[in-house]
């Protein structure tokens, strides 16, 4: 992600249906703090959620960002794609991508935090090999976790 990809994510993430399992969807300058928080873990953490593009164009976010979940430090698999990409596949080529990342650079571990009622991301969660695990309290809210491990 790069400050000039801003209007494009806030597309994303200031639409109250894409954000509608997040608290709320996102102004301007969230949205602006969201790639700022990435760039932060790219140059401490060597990872973060980076920007999906499709013909030039910034059509989302995906990656990997470090989370705490029951207490255990993981790493968690990330996505959001602009709506009028929904459903074309977008989002599992990009979780997949990242867990094969993750794979091939020693990660033993990857999770996805989701609302229950996030259908369509529960589904991309599995279509790129995660398993469905247990619920947990993340962000003061009932989530799935769901897993992949690579042994």
């Amino acid at each position: 992600m790069q400050d000039e990809d801003l209007a494009a994510l806030h597309r994303i993430f200031g639409d109250e249906e894409t954000m509608q399992y997040y608290p709320a969807a996102f102004d301007a300058e969230k949205t602006g703090s969201w790639i700022e928080w990435n760039k932060k873990l790219y140059r401490e953490h060597g990872l973060g959620l980076f920007a999906v593009e499709y013909n030039g164009t910034v059509i989302g976010d995906c990656g990997l960002v470090p989370q705490t979940v029951d207490g255990r430090d993981e790493i968690e698999l990330g996505y959001h794609i602009r709506k009028t990409y929904w459903k074309q596949g977008f989002a599992r080529e990009a979780a997949s991508f990242w867990l094969n990342h993750a794979a091939e650079n020693g990660v033993s571990r990857v999770i996805s935090i989701i609302d229950p009622q996030n259908v369509p991301s529960r589904k991309t969660a599995a279509a790129a090999g995660m398993t469905l695990e247990k619920r947990s309290v993340v962000f003061g809210r009932e989530k799935v976790i769901y897993s992949k491990c690579f042994t």
